[in-house]
């Protein structure tokens, strides 16, 4: 069969906020207005039946505030401490690839949203804007490190995000390959031809295997053991 029919046309981008857009909820449902169909059920999207998503969307559910009626609140703040740093306040940006999809000038747009707003930026691995052309000197950004394949281009990487200012690394280990996404398939997504990643290739190639060995368990499995040495090379005490 053939690619469906799709005659949903992206709005243009905003030049002002509007009145309308308060909530969280309002700007997601105001985003789709503006991305074409794939690239919205791919930042949407989750593996398989997209369990987790639904999981971790609940348990944000579940978070309650307590009243502290009576009490004196002149000293209150929403700063917090994590791995030794302080922030102005818990709320951070997750790391997110491919930005450019979403924005012309990619991950140097939420940057500059995240600085605006003081919260912490996880820059992905997976970026289009290379590192060294953030702001050296914005100490609220994090980096996340995907294994690269190779204990040497792996660590290039940490020191070069040490050098550019980043606080700490996001390390993502359970996805050695791209992940089963059904979601994706039925919409035929695939990113734009020629998409720069200055940091990591798309797809870390997988292992030669011979005839007889498996793909995932001799070929893809080899990798993600090869991962481990990264567990070992970056270990840290956990915090207090």
């Amino acid at each position: 069969m053939g690619r469906p029919m799709n005659a949903f046309t992206p709005l243009a981008p905003l030049k002002q906020i509007p009145a309308h857009l308060q909530t969280l909820a309002d700007y997601e449902k105001q985003a789709q207005q503006h991305l074409p169909t794939m690239v919205w059920h791919y930042l949407q999207g989750g593996s398989m039946d997209e369990l987790s998503v639904q999981a971790n969307l609940d348990q944000f559910k579940k978070i309650q505030l307590i009243p502290r009626h009576l009490n004196d609140l002149t000293q209150g703040h929403t700063a917090c401490e994590i791995l030794g740093q302080r922030f102005p306040h818990p709320i951070f940006l997750a790391p997110i690839g491919h930005q450019q999809q979403f924005h012309p000038e990619a991950e140097l747009a939420t940057a500059l949203a995240a600085e605006v707003l003081e919260s912490n930026l996880i820059l992905s691995n997976f970026s289009n804007t290379d590192m060294r052309n953030l702001k050296a000197d914005n100490p609220y950004k994090w980096f996340q490190l995907y294994w690269q394949g190779n204990r040497e281009k792996s660590l290039a990487l940490v020191q070069l995000a040490e050098q550019q200012n980043f606080k700490a690394l996001v390390i993502t280990v359970d996805s050695p390959h791209t992940g089963i996404r059904d979601r994706e398939r039925r919409v035929f997504f695939q990113l734009p031809e020629g998409m720069q990643h200055p940091h990591t290739p798309t797809h870390i190639p997988l292992p030669e295997i011979t005839e007889n060995q498996h793909p995932v368990f001799n070929g893809l499995m080899q990798i993600d053991r090869n991962g481990r040495i990264l567990n070992g090379s970056l270990h840290t005490p956990p915090c207090p």
